[in-house]
Formats: C-alpha cells, sequence, structure tokens
C-alpha cells in the first residue's frame, strides 16, 4: 500500500502491566516458599528429634520395668523356641524376604506357648508399656487385646519383644518373643480381618536385614531408633529399639515400639499443606496487588507505545503528554524531540537521497574506468604471454600434453581471458644428432599482474634460448647436461638484474627420443612425479637447486633418469597442492600434505583433466595450477597409431578414422579427443562432436586450430554468441588467421545484428 498506513496486525502479547505484576508475584512466591521451606525443615527436625527422644525415653522406661523373673522368663521361652522350631536351614533362613515373616515353629505347639504363664506374663507387661501411652490412664490390671481401640487416642500403635536366633549370628533373622497384640482379632468391628489386625503367632521369624537400626541394638546393646519413618506389613513407622540384657550385660530380647506416623503427634503433614495453601493464597494476592500498581505505573509507557505506534505509520506531528518529573517524564521530552527531529530529517531526505545517489554514481563511473583500464593491462598482458606459452613439442615417441589454468580471470570488452604466473613451455632440440625434448614448467612469485611479469619475462627468455639453440633445424656440438648448466646460468643472469624484485620457481628437462635418458634440474619447484606401472613416486629426495633470480644460486643441481617406455612425468606448480579443504572460524585450512598428489595422480590414471577434476573434489584451488603430462611411449606405437588415424584423417575417410580412434586401448588422450570431434562434425554429427571437443577444450584452449572447430561446431548447431566467441578467441592468438576471419563473417552474414 505505498503511501499508505501499514495494515497493522492485532497485538497479541502479554502487557507490561502483567508482565511486571507475575514477576512480583513469582519473586514474593519464590520468596515466602524460601521461608516456609526453611521453617518446615526446622519444625521437621524438631518433630523427628522430639518424637526420637520420646519413644526412647518410653522405651527404657518400659524394659526398667522387667523383673527379674521376666526377663528369665523371657531366656526360658526364647529356649523353648529354639528346640520347637522345625527345618531352619541356611536355605530356609535365605527364602525369607527382606522385612517379611516366617513361621518355623507348628502352629499347634505355638498356641501352646501362648498360653503358658512366661507367654502371658510379656504379654501383659508389653500391653502395659502401650496402655500408659493413652490419652486416658489405665488401671494396672489384666488386660486384654480389646483395648486397640481406633477411638483411643496413643502414642504407640505396637509394642513387642525380639529375641536372636542360633542360625543367624549377624541378626539378619531374629524371632519374635512376644507382641502385645499377638491374637487375631477384628478390632474395628468391620467383619474383616485387616493387615493390621493380623496377630503374631509366637515363635515367627522375622527378617531385618535391610533395618540396621534394629541389628544395631541387638549388636552394640544400645538403644537406636530409626533414622525417618518406614513401612513394613503392617503399615509406615518411627520404631525405637530398646535392648534388654540379661544380669551378666547380655542382650536377651530388644522390645520394639512402633508409632504411627499417621498419630496425632504427627503435624507434619497438617502444617505442609497449610503451607502450601498458604503460599497459593500468597501468590494471586501478590499478583493482583501488584497488577494495579503495574498499571498505575504503566500508564506514561502505553502512551509512548501508542505514540510510537503513530510515528511508524508516518504521523510525525505526534506529541506525547505525560505530567510528571521522574524518569517516565524526561523519556517522553526526548521522545517529543525525537519525532520532531524525524519530521525535520524526513522533510530533507528526498533531496539528500538525490544529492548522495548522483555523488555514489560519480564514484561508481570512476571505479569502472579504473576498472577497465585495468582489465585492459591485463587483457594487453594475455595477449603478449599467451604466444609464448606453447607447446610446440612434434616428437612422435614423447608427447607433452599441458594444462594452465590462471588464478585471475576476468572480461575486456567482449573478451574473457585469464592472468597469474605459471607458465608451460616445450620443444624440440638436437644434441651431436640426436633429437632431444624438452620442457618447462615454472611459478612466477606475486600476485595477477607481478606474477605476470615474471612469466612473461620467464617465457620470452625460454623461447629466445629454444630459438637459439633449435632455429633451422641446427644441431648442437654440446653434451645436453653442458646445455643445461648454460640455460640456467642465462636465466640466472637475467633475473638477478631485477635485484629481488622477481623469483620464478621452475622445473626444467630435456628428454632424449631415442633412449629416454633425462637430465632435468628443479629450482625450488614442487617435486616432479614419475607415473609408472600405475604407481606415482616422487623423482626427487633433496631439492638444493634455489629460485632463479635469487643471489648466490651457485652451480645447479642436475638430476639424471632413465625413462622406461610408458612412464609418464607430472610436473607442476604448487597450486596443485594449496588445496582450501575446509574452513573455521579461525580461517582457511589449507593442505599440506605433499603426498596427496601422488594419490590423485594414481586414481586418475595420470590424466590432466582428471587430476583436475579430482583436485576440485577435494577442496578448492586457490593459487595459479598449472600441469605439464610427458608420457615416453614405445617406438612401436608411436608409429603404429599416429600416423594410420593421420593418413585416414589427410585421406578425409572420417568414418574410417572415427573407427579406429573408438578402437584405440586405454582411456583418450587430449588429441584423440580432438580428432573424435573432427571426424563427427565432418560426419554431420555436431552435438556429438561437441561433447569430445567441450572435454578437450581446457587444455587446448590456446590452439586456434582447437578454437576454431569449436565455432564451426556451434555455429552449425546455431549457437551464434558461442561460435562468434571461439573465432575472436583464435583471432586473438593469430591475428592473421583467414580461416577464423571467413568464420566471422559467415557469422555476420547469417545472423545479422539489426539496426
Amino acid at each position: 500500500m505505498p503511501g499508505g498506513k501499514k495494515k497493522r496486525i492485532p497485538d497479541m502479547r502479554i502487557s507490561f502491566s502483567l508482565k511486571v505484576a507475575i514477576a512480583i508475584a513469582f519473586v514474593s512466591l519464590a520468596a515466602s516458599t524460601s521461608a516456609m521451606g526453611y521453617y518446615y525443615l526446622q519444625l521437621k527436625d524438631k518433630v523427628w528429634s522430639e518424637m526420637s527422644r520420646r519413644l526412647r525415653d518410653i522405651g527404657k522406661t518400659g524394659q526398667a520395668l522387667f523383673t527379674e523373673e521376666q526377663r528369665q522368663a523371657m531366656v526360658a521361652l526364647s529356649r523353648e523356641m529354639q528346640e520347637s522350631q522345625e527345618g531352619v536351614t541356611d536355605e530356609f533362613l535365605a527364602s525369607i524376604p527382606e522385612d517379611e515373616f516366617q513361621e518355623a515353629i507348628p502352629r499347634k505347639k505355638s498356641l501352646e506357648m501362648e498360653q503358658s504363664r512366661e507367654f502371658q506374663m510379656l504379654a501383659q507387661s508389653l500391653r502395659l508399656i502401650k496402655a500408659g501411652t493413652f490419652s486416658d490412664p489405665v488401671y494396672p490390671e489384666k488386660l486384654d487385646q480389646q483395648l486397640n481401640r481406633p477411638d483411643q487416642s496413643t502414642t504407640l500403635k505396637y509394642t513387642y519383644l525380639l529375641a536372636p536366633i542360633d542360625e543367624s549370628p549377624d541378626f539378619e533373622i531374629v524371632r519374635f518373643l512376644g507382641d502385645a497384640d499377638y491374637e487375631e482379632i477384628d478390632m474395628n468391628g468391620n467383619g474383616e480381618i485387616d493387615d493390621d489386625e493380623v496377630g503374631v503367632p509366637a515363635g515367627l521369624l522375622y527378617n531385618i536385614s535391610e533395618q540396621p537400626r534394629m541389628r544395631e541394638a541387638f549388636r552394640t546393646g544400645k538403644v537406636t531408633n530409626t533414622d525417618e519413618a518406614f513401612a513394613d506389613a503392617w503399615g509406615v513407622w518411627y520404631s525405637a529399639m530398646v535392648p534388654i540384657k540379661d544380669k551378666d550385660g547380655k542382650v536377651i530380647a530388644v522390645l520394639g515400639l512402633d508409632m504411627d506416623v499417621d498419630s496425632d503427634l504427627n503435624l507434619l503433614d497438617w502444617f505442609f499443606w497449610v503451607a502450601v495453601t498458604s503460599l497459593i493464597v500468597i501468590f494471586f494476592v501478590t499478583l493482583a496487588a501488584a497488577y494495579l500498581i503495574a498499571r498505575y505505573l504503566a500508564t506514561p509507557i502505553e502512551k509512548l507505545r501508542k505514540a510510537a505506534e503513530q510515528v511508524q505509520d508516518r504521523d510525525f506531528n505526534t506529541r506525547v503528554e505525560v505530567n510528571s518529573g521522574d524518569e517516565l517524564g524526561l523519556l517522553a521530552d526526548a521522545f517529543n524531540d525525537m519525532v520532531r527531529e524525524i519530521r525535520i530529517y524526513s522533510d530533507q531526505l528526498e533531496d539528500m537521497v538525490a544529492d548522495r545517489t548522483a555523488r555514489l554514481e560519480d564514484t561508481l563511473k570512476q571505479v569502472q574506468q579504473l576498472k577497465r583500464q585495468q582489465d585492459g593491462d591485463y587483457y594487453l598482458s594475455t595477449l603478449l604471454t599467451n604466444p609464448l606459452f606453447k607447446n610446440r613439442n612434434n616428437s612422435a615417441r614423447i608427447s607433452t600434453e599441458f594444462l594452465l589454468r590462471q588464478k585471475k580471470q576476468f572480461s575486456f570488452r567482449r573478451w574473457r581471458a585469464e592472468l597469474g604466473g605459471d607458465l608451460c613451455i616445450s620443444g624440440n632440440v638436437k644434441f651431436n644428432g640426436s633429437r632431444w625434448v624438452m620442457f618447462f614448467n615454472g611459478d612466477a612469485m606475486g600476485k595477477s599482474m607481478q606474477g605476470a611479469g615474471g612469466a612473461l619475462v620467464m617465457g620470452s627468455l625460454i623461447n629466445s634460448i629454444m630459438v637459439r639453440s633449435s632455429a633451422n633445424d641446427r644441431d648442437l656440438r654440446i653434451a645436453p647436461e653442458q646445455w643445461m648448466r648454460e640455460t640456467h646460468a642465462e636465466i640466472q643472469r637475467i633475473f638477478e638484474t631485477f635485484d629481488g624484485s622477481m623469483y620464478v620457481s621452475g622445473a626444467l628437462g630435456i628428454i632424449e627420443e631415442g633412449s629416454g635418458r633425462m637430465y632435468y634440474l628443479n629450482a625450488e619447484h614442487p617435486h616432479t612425479v614419475l607415473y609408472r606401472n600405475s604407481h606415482a613416486a616422487f623423482l626427487e629426495e633433496e631439492i638444493s637447486t634455489r629460485k632463479f633470480g635469487m643471489p648466490d644460486v651457485g652451480d645447479p643441481q642436475i638430476f639424471e633418469y632413465q625413462l622406461e617406455p610408458g612412464d609418464v612425468l607430472i610436473v607442476g606448480s604448487d597450486g596443485r597442492d594449496d588445496l582450501e579443504i575446509s574452513s573455521n572460524t579461525e580461517g582457511r585450512i589449507i593442505n599440506q600434505n605433499e603426498e596427496l598428489f601422488l594419490n590423485v595422480c594414481e586414481s586418475t590414471g595420470g590424466k590432466l583433466q582428471g587430476m583436475v577434476e579430482k583436485l576440485q573434489e577435494i577442496g578448492g584451488i586457490t593459487d595459479d595450477l598449472s600441469l605439464i603430462r610427458v608420457e615416453f611411449a614405445p617406438v612401436t606405437a608411436a608409429l603404429e597409431e599416429g600416423p594410420a588415424i593421420k593418413q585416414l584423417l589427410q585421406r578425409k575417410e572420417f568414418s574410417r578414422a572415427l573407427e579406429a580412434l573408438e578402437e584405440k586401448p586405454g582411456p583418450d588422450s587430449t588429441i584423440d579427443l580432438y580428432h573424435k570431434g573432427l571426424c563427427l562434425w565432418k560426419l554431420n554429427r555436431s552435438q556429438e562432436a561437441l561433447d569430445y571437443l567441450y572435454a578437450a577444450e581446457d587444455e587446448l584452449a590456446n590452439h586456434t586450430a582447437m578454437l576454431r572447430l569449436l565455432a564451426r561446431v556451434y555455429l552449425d548447431l546455431g549457437d551464434s554468441v558461442q561460435a562468434r566467441i571461439h573465432a575472436e578467441r583464435a583471432l586473438d592468438l593469430d591475428p592473421q588467421d583467414e580461416r577464423a576471419q571467413r568464420i566471422i563473417a559467415r557469422i555476420d552474414q547469417q545472423f545479422p545484428v539489426s539496426g
């Protein structure tokens, strides 16, 4: 909606007042919870401490009431139970689950024991101890089990006597010697025997292996109590254990006292829920109060919000009226001043934008003009260097292939080109009647123009030496090794004149066509790779020759090596190693493994195009990349394959030539790809021809024949733009190329440019 107000989306956010209220309420809740939690923990500790003390005092008082006669009765009754038990073996004891019970005395015998004078005497004593904690006083007469009424408030729920057994010296299994509630009676009158109404037969075995405090009372003879409430078959209890000893201080039994944690003495649960209820009330009361206060305080903020929305709708006449001398009043005044400045700035903005745009356009034009001048300089440099970097080797036995990709790529008018410091050169020279193949791969130090300047000087120098050495089929009467040393000295002498401003690393070699004998030197260039029998390895172990142009170089180290038929040499610049394999927050991570290139050579079978594709799969190429592939082939292969196909092409038997090319074993060479494209174009199969020519274009990009053929194929396919580009590139390489001129004339005729 240009010029109009923006459609406002309904605000579904929580208001500032409610946010403040909720925050204050939660802070209040946190403070109250912390205070009540601390008070609850202190109260809990006091309650449990007091219950523990009272329970222990009751137990100590109760055990003191047992007379000597009663203690002897305990010993006698324990002995009788020990003698009356049946089948108490280690396996039997191990079968009793933790905190569970098991009868070991026949029921008839245990009933007889329960009616004995000793048992009844102990049961009455236990009932008196329990009755002493009732809310109403009890007369010390014979008590029955009916006194355990639910309506009778009592501190103790259960009192009982436990005695050790001979079969468990570690006190994991003990025996019930007596219980105040040994009878099975329906005390609540519901007609059923509940869990807490089940009787405890005389002599019942009890597994206390998981009750360390009870075992401690047996073991140490000291009064103990549980650290916290625990559960067993009869409920959840807090218990005290009081040892009962004979005259000699030996523990003959332990008096157990159980307090129901739900008794009237336990107010912790009640207090807990009172605290929770209080916290809920405090939270909502605080929330309501804080919300009302926040609403009152947020009124100026709400005015500012509405005014900001009006400014957003480009209403710059908005003002906020806040009659307050505090920070909110100062904020409102600052807002009004800001809106006034925006109104003034908005009125002047259009003129400012137009003025700034005009300035930017002028600056951009200047930058573009400088860029065109720079690209022109770049293009001029490529016109100077491209004719120097030629594969002029015409040997039938030793083949040389180039791949040259400079890092700096640019466009100048309708041409696209690249510029850098790498160079590749090859040629032929004759020593004492023997034909040799020369190859050179170099890398001039510096970026873009600086590197290109070094490459231009080196290219001119190498070509000058080769012209002087091989013009008119000259036969040099010096040793090949001597020629290498003189060539190195001449190059070094020229580059020393630049006083350290221009260095070039490089590998220079010559190979005898007949024997495969090779001399070469490496001036701080990446190691030369020998690819033999599908295995790649470096030729040099150490390199002592320094870069061309460095001071005090001295005599070069000349290597001699014997090539075998089928051997392939790969010479390349450091662009093959300087791969960006990954990146992180600290920057790029560049490959440091020089042997990575050996794996690339082996995995691609020593083919240049395959190497480039493999390197690009591994990482990004960060520098100029140049590679020379030199293959020493058997004489028979050169004589049998090359001339046969060449003769077929010369006789214009393109079908037979195509068949011969397709029957050749092994992968296609760059020349094979070119010849296949030529045959297919001659057979009016231009689309198929384009596929082969495209695969060979990178390595033959500086060959006019290749560029002319591509121009013709694109023209047949109706792509006049690509046809013109390739024809003009051929003219750039050779301005006197009449065939390229005829192709451009044909393009102009078939695709005239409209006026």
